[in-house]
């Protein structure tokens, strides 16, 4: 997880969320705010799925 500046003045992310064999998330910013946000956002939403519903009790007492 590394938030570096490049040559031309923008910030880049370069993330991996569920670790180094994981999806590599790679964007660029204008502004070091919008990098790190996003840093935050990503990695909050990954583990949260939100979009998972968890699935009925089916069980009996």
């Amino acid at each position: 997880m590394a938030i570096k500046k490049l040559d031309d003045g923008r910030y880049e992310v370069d993330i991996r969320p569920t670790g180094r064999n994981g999806k590599r998330i790679r964007r660029k910013f204008d502004k070091k705010s919008e990098a790190v946000a996003f840093e935050k956002y990503t990695l909050y939403n990954h583990h949260n799925k939100e979009w998972l519903s968890k699935p009925t009790d089916k069980r009996r007492l």
